[in-house]
């Protein structure tokens, strides 16, 4: 670490939300927040959004959010830190948040009196709520509410089984830098101008099209606008500056007057290009999470020119790495109940992937690759959080380096698949990307194959269950087979293929081969592909949990704890004879949560795509599609698909398993027995829940309980199916839920699995429930392996590993353990590797401990900023003994 990112790093105030356990957890609201008392609340965005809104009240929408950004970009307070060499702020000072009144406020206004009472005085409470009070009837949140009717009021809060995300859209939309980088923004205004000036009066959507152009243009303005700024306060500073200081202003001065309007030539310039649009559009047009790029690709071209023309060490790279990670790790933000719960330690889940293939499958490992993670054991921030791809031919020396970083215990790098998350990422592309969209990505036969694929499967739902399941997993992996499989005769194939231009296998595979984790666990579409929808790629529909569904079943939908019917009628499981009657009443449990989250969700996404169009990142995504097409993104994508988050699937299992063995098939437990003991929360029930914990529980190796799971994932994918979103596609289970699992196990009452009431949940949907795993890590990973990750998405899985494992002679035997875990073809895995008598010690001794990092569920934090409910967690998770594993040859 240089003296000045050092210096930087400790003058930081993390601007996190933490949460508590609420003084009376219920199960609309089970946790608060927790706010540092030195971070304040700024209100200048909100005051310089109104202001434009105020003047443009009668034109179009894109006009308008246009004008904003223009406004906010063009008058806000900008600053520059002595000693930092990347520049761009979203607050007016260095401690501040701002707000997003045009979103939705009430919930910020009432947390004033309570959890955020400190972010502001009386003074500036006073006029944030007349800054307020202009969007009483404006907002997003008040056209919502006045849209919703009455039978879905119940379903626009935290239910403890769904909880939507209109209040506060965290989508993130995965820029194209390669595009922006190549062209400059200059170059992509000149496209816009070009078909603007193209358009005819007698196209029928002329009116929008003609709005889309002159909003981009705008925005794209206004940033320019913006980097001037900074190269004119450099300047200025540079005028009294002396020394290196001096020559630090006068370098942001000549970047930021070139960048990025003009394609970046420096590794530098790429960098500070990069934080301008990564700041204004997730951060100050927006407020978002995710990040979703490939560092060490996207920067290696001005990296490797820099070293051959002698402009650049390795040691600067890194230098330059530890600014960016210092401004993305400075990002933070003030959010209601529903998303604080998932972002338990502050997170923004902005994920920078590194390692990989290149398009033709060739390791794609650089010196970037070794450069961002030293970047991140210098600087040991929370952000970004680093994702390795794993495959066959890496780098054995980049698996080396990750060993060195995870053994410091920060939880960096996670690790991913790509024999997993490849074939997936085509699934997904087959399946979601627009027919149109298809042919850019070698596939020009997509209407065609889309359609074969879906009679297909109407076909074999005729068929028994057996041979229909088999087919089934095969058609999940329909895609990578067409590309890859079939030996000399596949080749021979895809050579006619490429020739009469059905489809381009190589193309397309180059476009899975990019992949990026996006945030927590879930892998998205490159910038090459613009996902149409303001809520998408990230929370678009719905967090979700397994174990409440569960829960209702017991009690017929009717949420114990308040008497509500928040879930579907039912009859009474106690008159239910068989498992699979039980298991059904569970999935249409699960179908009719689905239901209720899709209606909200329709209403609200109709109300953003028309309130809050994009066209700044719309013509910074894709293929320049937007810019071609003439519509904002919210309106027309590559691709279009909806998400939910999924929580609890492991202890619904367990719970699945438990009933199965118990009730229906050893038939010594009784249903109204396991009922009345999850009602009173075991209480005076100790013998049946020792008896209910005695039951085998997934991530043993015991195909009892893995099989479970395997047929509650594969089967609930199957409702997921049948539910529609706004685009009239289907939802799509993305099975993670972050530090979620804690505040949503405070919503869920007691579950047959043997866990308590107001527990925290399975830390991840892989992750076996904390001690339950007792069989050695090979163990769980066997058992990890029996679910499809293509079938089921992706899957989070943590790991406690002691430290001794992954230093000196032990070190191969880890290496060994990651060659195990890729033979079976499972998704991600992360690690602990902070022992427990350190982590115990932090906790009665927190001041020793303040720049503790641990990892907690796709993402990393301070341990002692965790409420103490997650420390325990993280505390009772198994420690592996990596002595005890049967590594498996590869």
């Amino acid at each position: 670490m240089s003296v000045a990112t050092q210096a930087l790093n400790s003058q930081r105030i993390y601007k996190v939300i933490n949460i508590d356990v609420a003084e009376r957890p219920a199960v609309r609201k089970p946790i608060k927040a927790k706010l540092d008392k030195r971070v304040k609340i700024c209100l200048e965005r909100a005051k310089l959004v109104t202001e434009s809104y105020r003047q443009t009240e009668n034109q179009p929408w894109i006009i308008r959010r246009a004008r904003g950004l223009d406004h906010l970009l063009r008058h806000m307070t900008i600053y520059i830190l002595e000693g930092e060499e990347i520049v761009g702020n979203y607050a007016s000072t260095p401690e501040s948040l701002p707000t997003y009144p045009e979103f939705s406020y009430r919930w910020l206004e009432d947390g004033l009196e309570d959890e955020f009472k400190y972010a502001l005085d009386e003074e500036g409470k006073k006029r944030l709520k007349e800054i307020n009070s202009y969007w009483q009837d404006k907002s997003i949140e008040s056209k919502f509410l006045a849209a919703v009717p009455e039978e879905l009021k119940p379903f626009t809060t935290w239910t403890g089984a769904v909880g939507g995300a209109w209040k506060w859209p965290l989508g993130c939309m995965v820029l194209n830098y390669e595009l922006a980088f190549k062209e400059g923004l200059k170059g992509i205004l000149a496209d816009v101008r070009k078909y603007r000036s193209l358009l005819s009066p007698k196209d029928p959507e002329y009116g929008e099209k003609k709005e889309f152009y002159q909003a981009a243009e705008i925005c794209s303005e206004a940033v320019i606008a913006f980097a001037r700024r900074f190269a004119t306060l450099a300047e200025e500073k540079a005028a009294l500056a002396e020394g290196n200081q001096k020559n630090i202003y006068e370098q942001i001065a000549r970047i930021c007057s070139r960048v990025p309007d003009n394609p970046p030539e420096t590794f530098h310039e790429a960098l500070q290009t990069f934080w301008f649009y990564h700041l204004i559009t997730t951060q100050i047009d927006w407020n978002s999470v995710g990040l979703g790029q490939r560092f060490d690709q996207l920067f290696w071209p001005f990296y490797e020119r820099g070293k051959s023309e002698g402009t650049i060490t390795y040691e600067r790279a890194v230098e330059l790495f530890e600014h960016l990670w210092i401004k993305l790790d400075d990002l933070g933000q003030i959010n209601p109940m529903e998303h604080s719960i998932l972002q338990v330690g502050g997170t923004k889940f902005q994920s920078a992937t590194l390692g990989g293939t290149d398009g033709y499958g060739n390791d794609a490992t650089n010196e970037l690759s070794f450069a961002m993670i030293d970047a991140t054991m210098n600087i040991r921030t929370l952000q970004p959080s680093l994702s390795l791809r794993y495959h066959e031919k890496i780098n054995p020396g980049i698996v080396d380096k990750a060993t060195d970083c995870i053994a410091t215990g920060i939880g960096m790098p996670a690790i991913f698949n790509d024999n997993a998350v490849i074939p997936w990422t085509l699934y997904a592309a087959m399946e979601h990307l627009s027919p149109e969209s298809g042919k850019l990505f070698g596939v020009a036969c997509l209407p065609l194959l889309q359609n074969v694929h879906s009679v297909a499967k109407k076909i074999i739902s005729f068929l028994p269950k057996s041979i229909e399941e088999g087919l089934e997993n095969y058609f999940h992996n329909w895609p990578y087979k067409m590309f890859v499989a079939g030996g000399s005769i596949g080749d021979a194939l895809r050579a006619l293929a490429k020739r009469t231009g059905f489809f381009n296998a190589d193309k397309a595979l180059s476009f899975a081969r990019n992949w990026s984790n996006t945030a927590c666990v879930g892998p998205g579409f490159t910038g090459m592909v613009s996902v149409q929808g303001t809520l998408a790629t990230l929370i678009c529909a719905s967090i979700f949990n397994y174990a409440k569904c569960l829960e209702y079943v017991l009690y017929q939908g009717v949420e114990p704890t308040t008497g509500e019917q928040l879930g579907a009628r039912i009859p009474d499981p106690c008159t239910f004879k068989t498992y699979n009657e039980f298991l059904n009443a569970f999935l249409h449990q699960v179908k009719y949560a689905l239901e209720q989250i899709a209606k909200i969700y329709k209403i609200s996404e109709k109300l953003y795509s028309e309130m809050m169009p994009r066209p700044l990142p719309s013509i910074l995504t894709g293929m320049k599609t937007s810019i071609i097409r003439g519509k904002d993104a919210t309106r027309k994508g590559d691709a279009a698909y909806s998400e939910v988050f999924l929580a609890g699937s492991v202890n619904a299992a367990d719970s699945l398993t438990v009933i199965k063995k118990l009730v229906y098939e050893d038939k010594s437990v009784t249903m109204s027995e396991i009922i009345e003991a999850c009602k009173s929360n075991w209480r005076d029930r100790e013998n049946l829940r020792r008896k209910c914990l005695a039951v085998p529980k997934f991530g043993n190796d015991d195909d009892y309980a893995d099989l479970v799971l395997e047929e509650m994932y594969r089967k609930g994918v199957k409702v997921f199916k049948r539910v529609k979103d706004h685009f009239g596609n289907h939802l799509v289970p993305e099975a993670t839920m972050a530090g979620g699992y804690y505040g949503i196990g405070i919503s869920t009452g007691a579950t047959p699995d043997g866990r308590r009431q107001h527990e925290s949940l399975s830390d991840g949907q892989l992750s076996p429930m904390r001690g339950r795993d007792v069989n050695g890590p090979t163990a769980v990973l066997k058992s990890c392996s029996k679910i499809n990750p293509v079938r089921c998405g992706n899957q989070l899985f943590s790991q406690r590993i002691q430290p001794q494992f992954l230093k000196g002679k032990n070190k191969k035997l880890f290496t060994e353990y990651l060659k195990t875990w890729f033979s079976f073809n499972n998704w991600h895995i992360q690690f602990n590797c902070i022992d427990n008598n350190t982590l115990k010690d932090a906790m009665h001794h927190p001041e020793i401990y303040d720049n503790l990092i641990v990892r907690v569920a796709g993402y990393s934090a301070f341990f002692t900023e965790l409420t103490p409910g997650i420390q325990e967690d993280i505390i009772a998770r198994t420690e592996q003994d990596m002595t005890r594993q049967q590594v498996r040859s590869c």
